[in-house]
């Protein structure tokens, strides 16, 4: 059985990504997969910093809009 549920949330933890993908596709259409392929690297600060200079908003501020997706 707890194989099953760790399987349940590896999906839905994709899925929930994906969203989040589109999402910030659609706030800043000229966002890439490139320029979205850092967190799925495990670079989080690259992230946030690339998404903070393609965006214009500060650091903090993408952290926002990102929580808010």
């Amino acid at each position: 059985m707890a194989k099953e549920k760790v399987k349940v949330k590896k999906v839905t933890l994709e899925d929930r990504w994906n969203e989040k993908k589109a999402a910030m596709k659609k706030g800043f259409p000229k966002l890439t997969d490139d320029d979205i392929k850092y967190a799925e690297d495990g670079g989080h600060q690259d992230l946030l910093n690339n998404l903070s200079v393609k965006t214009g908003l500060s650091p903090e501020d993408t952290i926002i809009w990102l929580d808010s997706l």
